[in-house]
């Protein structure tokens, strides 16, 4: 049976919401659902909660009663200090030995070329990795209308300023930082997975169960 091993950002970008939702309810929610899915076919889950560094190691187990521990360890999850994405993907490269599935559900916003070599860390333990890319809607569009207050979640600063006159070179960006991912996941077999908080789960649990066919 498989091992696998969900990765979850808890850092304050994590936070960040203009629905309903914020990033990491959405992903507590998409991890519990894994979870709930991987222990249903019987294949052992584990979990690893990360900002700066690892917050919390669960082993991977296949029982219902891990599950339970799984479910209640990730509903205590807060947003928290700054974040660290490469050097957690790496601690966790070190202590995962078997060769099993990493899932990590994170917002990326860290050093994309450090990010990558993380998750290079993994391919070369023999894992197969799908990276979750959760993003708020209006970190996509950028669709803010009057002056504004903007305020870094980790860093603090702020600027107050009107999003008109940033949005086109915002969205230019974010397409930018968005094809990076696309590129270098597609170049290494890595499965990428955008989805916005204002989508159903359907998405990602579909590209969860076309990966978990191909591993079978």
């Amino acid at each position: 049976n498989l091992k696998a091993h969900i990765l979850i950002d808890q850092s304050n970008s994590m936070g960040y919401a203009s629905n309903d939702i914020n990033k990491l309810e959405y992903s507590k929610i998409l991890a519990a659902s894994l979870s709930y899915m991987l222990i249903k076919n019987q294949d052992a889950v584990g979990l690893y909660m990360f900002d700066s560094k690892i917050k919390k190691i669960i082993s991977p187990r296949s029982t219902k009663g891990h599950l339970n521990l799984l479910l209640s360890q990730m509903e205590k999850i807060k947003a928290n200090n700054e974040t660290n994405i490469a050097q957690a993907l790496h601690e966790c490269a070190e202590k995962t030995h078997k060769k099993g599935l990493v899932i990590l559900i994170s917002d990326l916003m860290d050093d994309q070329e450090k990010i990558l070599m993380g998750l290079k860390h993994f391919l070369y333990k023999g894992h197969e990795v799908i990276v979750f890319h959760i993003l708020d809607p209006k970190e996509i569009t950028f669709d803010f209308k009057e002056r504004i207050r903007f305020r870094d979640l980790e860093s603090k600063a702020e600027i107050i300023t009107n999003p008109r006159l940033l949005k086109k070179s915002y969205q230019e960006n974010f397409k930018t930082f968005m094809e990076f991912y696309k590129r270098n996941c597609g170049k290494h077999r890595i499965d990428y997975i955008p989805i916005s908080t204002d989508q159903p789960l359907d998405t990602a649990l579909t590209e969860y169960l076309v990966k978990r066919k191909k591993l079978n």
